[in-house]
């Protein structure tokens, strides 16, 4: 996964699977759509210091 997330703002849909403790008296749900935000973050003056070191 990784190109998971890409640095771009955005959301992003992943497919789960549900597995019950209980398998014996139920069945695992696949494919359920999870939508994350990927969502900018501000940088702050100490992040760049630290980026931008030689």
């Amino acid at each position: 996964m990784s190109d998971m997330f890409s640095g771009t703002p955005g959301n992003r849909v992943f497919y789960v699977v549900s597995t019950p403790t209980d398998t014996a008296n139920y069945d695992a749900v696949r494919d359920i759509p999870v939508t994350v935000e990927d969502a900018a973050l501000p940088a702050t003056p100490f992040c760049n210091a630290l980026r931008n070191r030689a």
